[in-house]
């Protein structure tokens, strides 16, 4: 609201007049408003064959103005203050847009129309910088608006925005077409397998999974043969809009599965399987989002052999160490150790499934045990007595040391 050319004051000070000192101050303007300011003036986007965004265009909100005599967005309409046009002419009924290496603000919204400018309908909008449009017409002209979510007049970003389509479903899309994957013969995950959940389809006529049932619209499928009695289902190196994924696996066959397991997290263990026999498993993304997708890998891993000291007969002797530096520490792991039978200690003795052992021989009347792996938490339970005959002593739980 400035005047050219008036002359304007500004007074500055240190707002608690307890810490004095020097400083710069700078006076800017704005650039001009960006060629596609207004809808009139929408920049063109080549439609991609695919996903990939080979070809993509840079935007910016900087010194973009609220669009006059246009309809409003359907989401975050307070923040279209900076809204910047483009347009697209549909070869698909469905095409994926997305908002990608954002600088500034990042947070930002996009609204896709039919129609002109100045009667313009809305057809879809979204506040992830991803979406995928549905119901389009091939060969007809689409306008997308820009801007970021805040309503701060201060707030501006630059970008590129991209016009994807997507491709045919994937082979996997339903249990019938599930691809077959290879079992490694340990945890390293040596072969993998990658999917992508781009383009799937809901699975009918198969049961909802007992977990994240309401994200399974875009499920893909794949099958493994049982080379031991456990298992361990891992999705890896995950990537896309969406990162955060489910897995269920199921014996039986695909017009009669029964679920085995349900897992959130990206690896979980599946046991008592029959070596020889085909299982299935399941994969989606988590948010029930119709837009959503995620690429990934997925292995299958055979755990090893119980540890040798699995059991408190097979405990291995500890090292004394004659202060606190632990200059003779002994390495050990829980991979693939089962539940004891001997006495249980009094805390964290529901997550003792997985537990091993060792013994030392007191030299002092007192003695500090650490520890420390690759767990988040772990616990420790000392004893006395003998294997098979134990009586707790202390224990330490949840802890990390």
């Amino acid at each position: 609201g400035l005047t050219p050319g008036s002359t304007i004051f500004i007074r500055f000070w240190e707002y608690n007049n307890d810490n004095n000192g020097s400083f710069q101050i700078c006076v800017t303007q704005p650039p001009p408003a960006p060629a596609n300011d207004e809808c009139a003036e929408a920049l063109g986007l080549t439609v991609n064959p695919d996903l990939v965004c080979a070809a993509v265009r840079q935007g910016t909100t900087v010194a973009a103005t609220p669009s006059t005599g246009q309809t409003n967005p359907t989401c975050s309409a307070t923040g279209a203050n900076d809204d910047v046009w483009y347009s697209f002419t549909a070869v698909n009924t469905t095409h994926v847009i997305s908002i990608t290496n954002i600088s500034g603000t990042t947070d930002m919204i996009m609204q896709v129309y039919s129609g002109a400018c100045g009667s313009l309908v809305a057809v879809q909008c979204s506040d992830p910088e991803y979406m995928t449009v549905t119901g389009l017409t091939p060969g007809q002209t689409y306008i997308v608006r820009v801007y970021t979510w805040s309503s701060s007049s201060g707030t501006r970003s630059t970008f590129n925005i991209c016009v994807g389509t997507l491709p045919p479903p994937p082979a996997n899309d339903n249990c019938s077409g599930a691809i077959s994957l290879t079992v490694n013969p340990n945890l390293n995950c040596g072969v993998v397998t990658a999917g992508s959940t781009v383009s799937t389809t809901a699975s009918t006529g198969v049961p909802a999974p007992s977990c994240a049932a309401s994200g399974a619209g875009d499920d893909v499928w794949y099958s493994f043969v049982a080379t031991s009695t456990t298992h361990r289902v891992e999705l890896k190196d995950i990537n896309g809009p969406v990162t955060d994924m489910v897995f269920a696996v199921y014996s039986g066959s695909c017009s009669a599965l029964t679920q085995l397991v349900c897992s959130d997290p990206n690896f979980n263990l599946v046991g008592s399987l029959t070596v020889g026999a085909t299982y299935y498993v399941r994969v989606w993304t988590y948010t029930s989002t119709a837009a959503s997708y995620a690429n990934f890998n997925i292995c299958i891993g055979t755990l090893p052999p119980p540890p040798a000291n699995d059991e408190s007969a097979g405990a291995i002797a500890l090292t004394v160490n004659s202060n606190y530096d632990c200059g003779v520490t002994t390495s050990g792991t829980t991979a693939s150790a089962t539940q004891s039978a001997d006495a249980a200690p009094t805390c964290s003795a529901t997550g003792i499934n997985d537990d091993v052992w060792y013994t030392f021989t007191a030299t002092n009347a007192a003695h500090r045990i650490s520890f420390s792996g690759t767990s988040n938490t772990m616990a420790a339970a000392l004893y006395s007595g003998t294997a098979g005959s134990l009586t707790f002593i202390t224990g330490a739980c949840a802890s990390t040391t």
